[in-house]
């Protein structure tokens, strides 16, 4: 089968050999996300006859049945529209929000996506990632995100020892999310006001390097003989509980 050269970049394929400054962007939801972000479409890729709504007519594309994006797709073309994107530019350290959320080593692209849509939903502005994680910027995370990987600030980093101990030095409290003895309730943690959390993979957890590193440990309170959470609940439980205890904070700064 010949793919049209326009599809080259969006199949099974050939998604693997796009440039290091490409990204593939799937869903009206997601697309519409990356362009009130500011980010910058090479062109759309769509379904004829499906709605692209407030998507700038300025910006190419080009439509195509369902039947042939599912021929060159790879697999059954649903998400309506795909675009092909430059990839933002990494974030500087020093210019990260306050609250920043940090990945050690998670390699799935599903929980990435979920932490990202957590992150977004719990005010945590910026994302650390370090080399062995998944990038936040694969298709399947930014989908699994619903686009809200552009609400967020990103750097990526080869030293993530480095980048938080930069981060460190610069006022931040670093956090690891872990079952350990010296781990204190995550109800009991009183949030600072600039802090990186860190989550590490469900196999290993977070590394012992980053643990030293850390200003404290906290923990989800789980029954006895329960081994440990996905890492996505217990994100969505330690997230939500720091929010809540930020907000708190405001509300009584103000009263």
């Amino acid at each position: 089968m010949i793919v049209p050269e326009l599809l080259k970049p969006f199949t099974k394929e050939f998604k693997r050999t796009l440039a290091s400054d490409e990204i593939i962007i799937e869903s009206l939801q997601a697309v519409d996300f990356f362009i009130r972000s500011g980010g910058e479409i090479k062109y759309l890729i769509f379904e004829e006859g499906f709605n692209l709504g407030q998507i700038p007519k300025e910006i190419p594309r080009h439509g195509y049945s369902r039947q042939e994006l599912s021929s060159f797709y790879g697999y059954r073309f649903h998400v309506g529209v795909m675009a092909l994107a430059k990839k933002p530019r990494n974030t500087k350290l020093e210019d990260l929000g306050d609250r920043i959320l940090v990945f050690d080593g998670i390699t799935g692209p599903e929980n990435i996506g979920s932490l990202v849509r957590l992150a977004a939903a719990f005010g945590f502005q910026s994302l650390l990632v370090d080399g062995s994680s998944c990038s936040p910027y694969t298709p399947r995370c930014i989908r699994v995100s619903t686009g809200h990987l552009f609400q967020c600030l990103v750097h990526e980093t080869s030293n993530l020892v480095e980048a938080l101990t930069e981060l460190k030095e610069i006022g931040y409290e670093i956090i690891s999310s872990e079952l350990a003895e010296e781990a204190i309730c995550v109800y009991d943690y009183e949030p600072s006001k600039k802090l990186a959390v860190v989550f590490g993979s469900e196999g290993r957890g977070v590394e012992k390097k980053f643990l030293e590193l850390s200003n404290q440990i906290i923990q989800v309170p789980q029954a006895p003989g329960f081994s440990s959470l996905n890492v996505s609940h217990s994100a969505a439980i330690v997230l939500s509980e720091l929010f809540f205890k930020s907000i708190n904070k405001a509300r009584h700064l103000k009263s």
